[in-house]
């Protein structure tokens, strides 16, 4: 006679969006430092220096934009779906006079959204541009600090994007949105 409990298996407990924020209201999670990517709570590395340089690049660079048409989001929850709340370094989102203030913004509301990454880079190249692919978020960034490039996603399609382009260090990108030409110089120091 074989022990019914010899096929127990251990099975991933995933959270819904309403639990990972009970659990930061509560104490358990701080506000900071983690991250809804598919149901799985993970915790963000601590941000160095060179990726902190590059956030600052990109807020002086979108500092330019149009304030009655845009809003810069830095480092802010993106709300999609029920299992994931990411918050990816920038966000460039259509205007809201409540600027988000009674929900976060959703798929609908991202016109640009970026990545900046040093040691998450084969992640945010497969697994976030993955899931920003299947919301429909219509351009993603990965702004690669250690090669000083920006990989440009646009025209999402399924869970993917169809359209990579690569910028070097030296080059300027357009972002799809806004009728501005940005340098990558001012990203990479």
């Amino acid at each position: 006679m074989t022990d019914p409990s010899s096929d127990f298996a251990p099975q991933k407990r995933l959270f819904n969006i309403d639990e990972y924020h009970l659990m930061t209201q509560s104490g358990i999670l701080e506000e900071k430092g983690h991250e809804l990517i598919q149901g799985e709570i993970l915790s963000t590395r601590r941000t160095g220096s060179k990726h902190a340089a590059s956030v600052k690049g990109l807020i002086r660079l979108f500092n330019t934009i149009n304030q009655e048409a845009y809003i810069l989001g830095i480092q802010d929850p993106l709300h999609l779906g029920e299992n994931n709340e990411p918050q990816p370094d920038v966000m460039i989102l259509h205007f809201q006079a409540d600027l988000y203030s009674s929900q976060h913004p959703q798929p609908k509301d991202v016109v640009l959204l970026i990545e900046v990454s040093d040691s998450t880079l084969e992640y945010d190249r497969n697994t976030k541009r993955d899931l920003y692919a299947q919301f429909g978020i219509p351009e993603y960034w990965v702004v690669n600090v250690d090669e000083k490039q920006v990989e440009q996603y646009q025209e999402p399609s399924g869970q993917t994007y169809k359209s990579l382009k690569i910028y070097e260090f030296g080059d300027s990108i357009r972002p799809n949105c806004l009728d501005i030409s940005l340098p990558l110089t001012a990203i990479f120091l």
